[in-house]
This record gives C-alpha cells, sequence and structure tokens, in this order.
C-alpha cells in the first residue's frame, strides 16, 4: 500500500527495491521512490496499474538507477520509451 512504500523511503542507502505483483497501485504511489537517490536497481514486475507518468517521474530523479524491470506493466505508454537509456 501507499503507507508501505512511503515508509521505504525512511531507508535512504537503499540500493536495490522488489515491488513486484502488486495488482493495484494509485497514481503517484511510486513518486515517494524519488527521495531514494542512491536507488540502482528498481523491479516493478508485474504492477500492472503503474502508470506512465509515475515511471517518468521517477527515471528524471533516480539519476543511479541501471536496472528497472517492466515486465508485465500494462498501462504503460509510449512516454516513458525517451526517457530509457
Amino acid at each position: 500500500d501507499t503507507h508501505s512504500l512511503k515508509d521505504i523511503t525512511k531507508l535512504p542507502s537503499l540500493a536495490t527495491c522488489n515491488i513486484v505483483n502488486i495488482l493495484s497501485i494509485n497514481k503517484g504511489a511510486l513518486r515517494p521512490l524519488a527521495k531514494l537517490t542512491n536507488l540502482q536497481q528498481l523491479n516493478l514486475h508485474r504492477c500492472s496499474d503503474v502508470e506512465s507518468s509515475d515511471v517518468v517521474f521517477l527515471l528524471k530523479r533516480l539519476t543511479q538507477l541501471t536496472y528497472l524491470d517492466l515486465s508485465r506493466c500494462y498501462e504503460l505508454d509510449g512516454e516513458v520509451m525517451p526517457h530509457l537509456n
């Protein structure tokens, strides 16, 4: 839930975060993860309701991110592609 994601942000040195199989994520719920400036790996596999705007928000802020799993995130659209490299 959203409160659990906010709790994760209390771990500023976190380098890897796996948030998998969450079938219902509210718009904006992932945005607090942007506070994890040391995050290198983010796994959102099968988080089917993740929205493109939230992923783009994170990609712009998580500059240390080297791995991002968006497999089976079916709500994503082309907005994300220009931000992947």
